[in-house]
């Protein structure tokens, strides 16, 4: 499902494709083509998938994947986005630099 420039209250779904279960904190950074980001969290809308869903012929299973609402102004250009997921699990544990390079349409 495409994101198109302006878009809001869109659910996205991010597979993570492993299990995010004892996390700690998770973060979303977005950067626009011109460099400028945006940042989201648990607090501002980031939640992990508590059940198992497809989208577009692709299996997101429970607890593997984080959803996030589209709000005002996310997407204000269109183009290339690069979207860094860092999920952690204290001290001890963290996963960092899920990094992956998407389209905003027109």
């Amino acid at each position: 499902m495409p994101i198109i420039k302006n878009e809001k209250g869109k659910i996205v779904v991010l597979n993570c494709k492993f299990d995010l279960t004892g996390q700690t904190a998770m973060s979303l950074t977005i950067t626009r083509p011109d460099g400028t980001n945006f940042n989201r969290t648990q607090a501002t809308g980031l939640s992990v998938g508590p059940i198992d869903l497809t989208v577009d012929g692709e299996t997101y299973l429970a607890n593997q994947h984080v959803l996030y609402t589209i709000q005002d102004g996310d997407f204000t250009m269109d183009g290339d986005h690069t979207r860094k997921l860092e999920i952690s699990f204290g001290a001890d544990k963290r996963l960092a630099n899920i990094e992956t390079v998407f389209k905003v349409e027109p």
